[in-house]
């Protein structure tokens, strides 16, 4: 298991400087599973990312809004910046009145067996919209070749 880590510092007196590291930021995002951005003194703020493991598309966060279900409530969330794991763990941890994002486990998000989706407790997120939409189009198919659809009855 390999670690990566990247890291810079900002100069955060200065507007440029704040963009430049919430650019930084949302680089991060898309290429680690842990991204933190910490105030370093009065004028500066550190940003790092870091990875165990190679790209994951459970672990990555999307470019867009994740939404969240409820399977019980019919509830929805929408949270920006997570992945879908990340997600429905706190839309759970949430629903409890547990707000201390800090300690979340994020493990314990369980990946469906086709890829697609990822739940934890009630909660439910689709990992990516193709990953499902392949899934369903191949449950359509019919199982052998020359199999005839069958028919409505009258």
């Amino acid at each position: 298991m390999s670690n990566r880590m990247e890291y810079k510092e900002f100069d955060r007196t200065t507007l440029k400087g704040v963009k430049d590291a919430e650019r930084y930021q949302q680089a991060l995002y898309n290429r680690y599973d842990k991204v933190e951005v910490r105030p370093i003194g009065f004028s500066k703020t550190a940003v790092w990312g870091e990875s165990s493991d190679a790209h994951t598309p459970l672990l990555h966060p999307a470019a867009t809004s994740i939404m969240v279900l409820n399977l019980s409530t019919g509830k929805e969330r929408h949270y920006v910046g997570l992945t879908p794991a990340q997600a429905v763990v706190t839309a759970a941890e949430q629903e409890a009145g547990n707000y201390d994002t800090a300690r979340y486990d994020y493990s314990r998000a369980n990946l469906s067996p086709s890829g697609g989706t990822v739940a934890y407790g009630d909660w439910t997120a689709m990992v990516s919209k193709d990953a499902v939409l392949r899934q369903i189009r191949a449950s359509k198919r019919p199982k052998a070749v020359g199999a005839k659809k069958p028919r409505l009855s009258r």
